[in-house]
């Protein structure tokens, strides 16, 4: 059976030049919206919450990380066959260690996405588990670019 405890605390307090409130994730005019996992990474990454209008996929996560100045490549590819966040933590610790130019992770779990440090712990999860069973559908390493 898994463990759907969300009582659990999250780990990151969101900072004011970040995302200041639910009232600021609104559904653009276009229909598209902020979500507040994807606007809470950002934050965590440098990216004001009031410089984009919407982000609700990880593609468009991606493409505003660049713009801060953050590159995120793939390393799913580095894990087991079926990788959860709570298997993969020790593996992507390990990654680190091999790679010291990794800042952190960004992991996509379905409907979600959360950021991991770079010794494997949680940084920013806004739907947080004690025990965490939610299958990886992309982990990407967070490097920062060049100026």
């Amino acid at each position: 059976m898994k463990n759907t405890d969300t009582t659990a605390a999250a780990s990151y307090v969101i900072p004011s030049h970040g995302v200041a409130s639910l009232a600021e994730h609104h559904r653009h005019a276009s229909g598209r919206r902020k979500t507040v996992c994807t606007s809470a990474v950002l934050a965590w990454l440098g990216v004001d919450a009031r410089s984009y209008n919407y982000c609700a996929t990880v593609d468009e996560l991606k493409r505003l990380a660049n713009r801060g100045r953050w590159s995120l490549r793939s390393v799913k590819s580095k894990l087991l066959k079926k990788p959860t966040v709570g298997n993969s933590r020790a593996l992507l610790a390990h990654l680190t260690k091999q790679d010291p130019t990794i800042s952190g992770y960004v992991v996509h779990v379905r409907n979600h996405v959360l950021a991991l440090r770079p010794d494997g712990t949680t940084a920013i999860d806004t739907a947080a588990r004690l025990r965490d069973s939610r299958a990886i559908l992309g982990v990407y390493a967070v490097r920062s670019m060049p100026l």
